[in-house]
This record gives structure tokens, sequence and C-alpha cells, in this order.
């Protein structure tokens, strides 16, 4: 005897949760929270969330998030100089130049990639992209007093 299990498949035209959250602009949780809540038309197929092409059309406009600034502090510039002096570095490497904690140099080192400034290549080295080295040319060294968060 053959047990044919069929997949469960989402609503005709419903777009994945990470979908509609990107273009409401709102954050992906705040959406999963609204579906799970019943706040918008959603189905959860396979343990993923979809959202009904209505809920588009009643929260669309409605909900802008704005974008963060990123962190501008003295140990993320001085990562960002780092990187740009030597051109290539392991996070560890960089902790020592900086002088700061080798897992919060790869927290500030994931935020830069985040953000766009900085690329971990397949070699395992940290560069600083172009976008990184313009924040770096357009933003003034912070001061040398104590910073929150290092």
């Amino acid at each position: 005897m053959v047990v044919v299990y069929e997949r469960p498949v989402p609503p005709p035209g419903a777009i994945p949760l990470t979908e509609f959250a990107r273009r409401i602009g709102a954050g992906r949780m705040t959406v999963r929270v609204w579906a799970a809540d019943g706040r918008i038309p959603a189905t959860k197929v396979d343990g993923f969330w979809y959202v009904s092409p209505e809920a588009v059309a009643q929260v669309e406009g409605k909900f802008r998030s704005t974008p963060k600034k990123p962190r501008v502090t003295l140990s993320r510039y001085r990562i960002a100089e780092t990187l740009a002096d030597w051109e290539c570095a392991t996070p560890e490497a960089l902790a020592l130049e900086v002088e700061l904690n080798a897992g919060h140099t790869r927290r500030w080192l994931r935020q830069m990639e985040h953000e766009g400034h900085t690329i971990r290549g397949e070699d395992k080295l940290w560069r600083l992209t172009p976008a990184g080295h313009h924040w770096l040319d357009i933003t003034p060294r912070p001061s040398e007093g104590g910073e929150e968060g290092d």
C-alpha cells in the first residue's frame, strides 16, 4: 500500500509574509504577530505564513517604518579605518588592533555588512566595500569619550 501525502499549497494569489512586510515597510516579526493575532488575513502552510492579497490592499500605505540611521561609534569607526588601511582582516586581528573584544568586533562587522559597508570573502577575511569607504570619508570621527555598548 502506498500513501501519498499531498503537500498543502498557499491560497492563490497569497504572498509570503516576508515579501508582504517588505512591501509595506514593516518588520517581519511585526507582520508575523499581526498574522498570528488575526489582524490581517493570513494562512500558515507548512510553518510559513502567507498573506492574502486583500491584506496588501488593506494595509499598504498605512504603515511605513522609518529607516534607522547607522550608529556611529568610535569602535565602529576604528574598525572601518583599520579595514581601509589593511584592505582585509580577520575579526580577531581587528579586535587586537582596535582594542576590542573579538565578539564585539564580529558583531560590528556583521552590522556593517548588513548596511553594505563590509563584506566577508570566501577566504573568511573581511573587507570594506566602496560604500564603506564612502561612509568613512563622509562620517566625522566620533569623539574619544566613553561609548555605550562597547
